[in-house]
């Protein structure tokens, strides 16, 4: 028997207002995903064969529940399968008086279904998923951006296919709400994270003083645990960083200027490590003493660089890597080469402590760097370790074919020991470019070698 909508002939129904449907999800641009509960109030073809346009034919009504303060109703269309069910407001329905008296005289009230085992045990046997699937599910939607999927109408239709014996439940239908359940757990899980990650990105921004983005879309990661965002070195236990420099320099205004050759300083009478656009021009390895807080020029010296922090026109963002590297930073625009990027900060630790947690961090001590520009190789005082304490450069990665340099530079603390660390851009960087640098400088366990991830054309294979 075929039930009519207002007008229509009496055979068939139309649907004005789209609803929602259980079929395929069609985000804009029309580019088909993986079926979801989406709202549609029509089965997902166009038309069915024998009936105009825009009309279909109700085959049994299997269920309903309150949504809000409506009624809505699980409709089975005749020649549909039952993954193109779809819920129906009783509006759509008014005409269609022989079905709704069908199933009211059998009806099960939904809130004493939602309350039974076998509703519980039939939900929890479809919301269970591997971290692998959810992760396949989010690479596959992420792009277009995560359906949205309402709950509510998700368990409606469990708890329909409840009130069937397992043996005559449909196998589509089963399999179309696990997949939904799989969505709405993705977005729960996605939600979270961005939330995270934007509360990061926030407290970042709060310190660094210039464009800091964070970016996730290859798994369900979030900020790192217990690590704490620093833009100067911190003292560890037994180690003073001073900060009273010793000696100055007495030059006007600016170093380098016209009383003065335009490369040298009487700081010490060296050559000046930067140009007049502040890009170090000196090779690597050299060491670098800018003007301290007793020299006598001003803030525009162009040997003040480091210690004015990276340009607030830089745009850096940490994103998630898709090779299993962890987290990586990528700037989102161009660097000219020889320019300042960031310090490598962390707590200055002592030998033996960074000897100690060489052993005990395992893949993690390649956040410890020896402070050895003062010493044989094997004879350094202090390190910096990374690992709790850092700035963005905790997030560079490793590069045998790296486009930035590591620089010891001495500003307010001239104990030859403790050196600032200093990253600056090897050769241009283009923007969407990820930034890394060569990792050799960290301490050197043989015992512990870590296999190279970076995938340029000379790795060496291995870290150190």
């Amino acid at each position: 028997m075929r039930f009519p909508f207002v007008t229509v002939p009496i055979e068939c129904v139309i649907l004005p207002e789209p609803y929602y449907r259980l079929g395929q999800f069609q985000p804009m641009g029309g580019k088909n995903l993986n079926p979801t509960l989406a709202y549609s109030g029509v089965p997902t073809e166009i038309t069915l064969r024998g009936v105009a346009d825009n009309e279909y034919e109700i085959e049994s009504i299997l269920f309903d529940d309150t949504y809000g303060s409506k009624t809505m109703y699980l409709v089975k269309w005749k020649n549909y399968p039952m993954d193109q069910c779809t819920w129906e407001p009783y509006r759509n329905l008014t005409n269609c008086a022989a079905a709704l008296n069908e199933y009211k005289s059998n009806k099960i009230v939904a809130a004493d279904i939602y309350k039974t085992a076998r509703f519980k045990e039939l939900y929890d046997s479809l919301n269970i998923f591997t971290d692998q699937e959810l992760l396949e599910l989010l690479h596959h939607l992420i792009q277009d951006g995560l359906p949205s999927v309402d709950e509510k109408f998700v368990k409606g239709t469990i708890a329909y296919l409840s009130t069937v014996s397992p043996s005559n439940r449909s196998a589509s239908l089963s399999k179309l709400i696990k997949h939904n359940l799989m969505i709405i757990e993705v977005n729960r899980k996605r939600r979270k994270q961005l939330d995270r990650l934007l509360k990061w990105q926030n407290d970042m921004l709060a310190v660094c003083g210039f464009n800091i983005s964070v970016v996730n879309n290859v798994d369900f990661e979030g900020p790192p645990k217990r690590f704490y965002y620093v833009d100067e070195c911190v003292a560890g236990e037994g180690v003073v960083i001073p900060n009273d420099p010793p000696v100055w320099c007495h030059c006007d205004v600016t170093c380098g200027g016209k009383k003065r050759k335009k490369t040298e300083c009487h700081f010490g009478d060296f050559q000046l490590a930067y140009n007049k656009f502040k890009r170090v021009i000196v090779p690597k390895g050299t060491p670098i003493y800018e003007c301290n807080r007793k020299c006598s020029c001003d803030d525009t010296c162009v040997n003040r660089v480091v210690q004015h922090g990276p340009s607030k026109n830089f745009k850096l963002q940490i994103f998630r890597t898709d090779n299993n590297r962890g987290w990586g930073v990528k700037t989102l625009a161009n660097i000219k080469q020889g320019t300042y990027i960031t310090k490598y900060t962390g707590e200055v630790i002592t030998k033996l402590e960074a000897e100690r947690r060489a052993v005990t961090h395992g893949s993690k001590s390649t956040y410890l760097f020896d402070l050895d520009y003062n010493t044989d190789k094997n004879d350094s005082v202090y390190s910096v370790d990374a690992t709790l304490f850092g700035n963005i450069s905790h997030f560079i990665n490793h590069s045998c074919d790296s486009n930035l340099d590591l620089f010891a530079v001495w500003i307010d603390c001239l104990d030859t020991n403790i050196p600032t660390l200093a990253l600056f851009a090897s050769r241009d960087i283009n923007a969407g470019e990820e930034i890394t640098f060569n990792y050799m400088t960290s301490v050197n366990n043989e015992s512990r070698r870590i296999k190279c991830k970076c995938q340029s054309s000379n790795c060496r294979g291995y870290l150190c």
